[in-house]
């Protein structure tokens, strides 16, 4: 009897670290804002709650990163912005640095990816804008 409750209590445990660990393995984990609520697949949460100083210029270099783009779907806007779903009724907003959008037309829809800066200073959240920031794009390409 003691035998088959170890053998028992082994089968079991291991059947529960199997479950544990295959219920936890995302290949693409999802990423959170502060709010909690989750970014598209793609975007990469780099800091989100280091203090930046908000007097640099746009897209300077020492503006802190806060997050990383792969291959993200995004739509075309007027004044070189690029804007991204965040839940049914908010978007994400990114002011492009540079003249990368020059070759696309408001309303297209493109896979961007690149590093998001802090945009204090210049940019301000109007709903239903939930966050906004600077884009340095390192690849952009039309869906």
């Amino acid at each position: 009897m003691n035998r088959f409750n170890i053998k028992l209590f082994s089968i079991l445990l291991n059947l529960i670290l199997y479950i544990f660990i295959s219920c936890n393995y995302e290949k693409d984990e999802i990423q959170y804002n502060l709010n909690g609520i989750p970014y598209k697949p793609g975007i990469k949460v780099i800091d989100l709650v280091s203090i930046n100083e908000c007097t640099l210029p746009m897209c300077d270099p020492d503006r802190i990163n806060r997050l990383l783009l792969e291959n993200v779907r995004a739509i075309v806007n007027k004044d070189s912005t690029l804007s991204v779903s965040l839940t049914f009724d908010s978007i994400i907003q990114f002011k492009v640095c540079g003249l990368v959008l020059n070759n696309y037309g408001i309303g297209e829809e493109v896979k961007v990816s690149g590093i998001a800066q802090d945009g204090c200073g210049y940019l301000n959240n109007v709903y239903p804008i939930e966050e906004e920031y600077f884009l340095i794009i390192t690849k952009i390409e039309l869906i």
